[in-house]
């Protein structure tokens, strides 16, 4: 069965602005909780602001490292 729905049409100069401030979009994302990701008690915390200058070498490096047990 294939059902179709019709979209709203929005006006753009009705619409409300759904920009939130980075504290607020912070926020929501520390309060569900997905600012953390653990897999048994082993974290590592990686700054994702500028994906350039993560280590990713290094990262594996700790990875391979957990993986085998140490």
């Amino acid at each position: 069965m294939t059902v179709i729905r019709k979209r709203k049409k929005i006006n753009k100069k009705t619409r409300k602005s759904t920009t939130i401030s980075y504290e607020a979009f912070v926020h929501g994302i520390e309060q569900r909780g997905f600012d953390i990701f653990c897999v048994g008690s082993r974290q590592i915390k990686v700054d994702t602001t500028d994906f350039s200058k993560i280590d990713t070498e290094e990262l594996l490096t700790q990875i391979k490292t957990w993986k085998r047990g140490e």
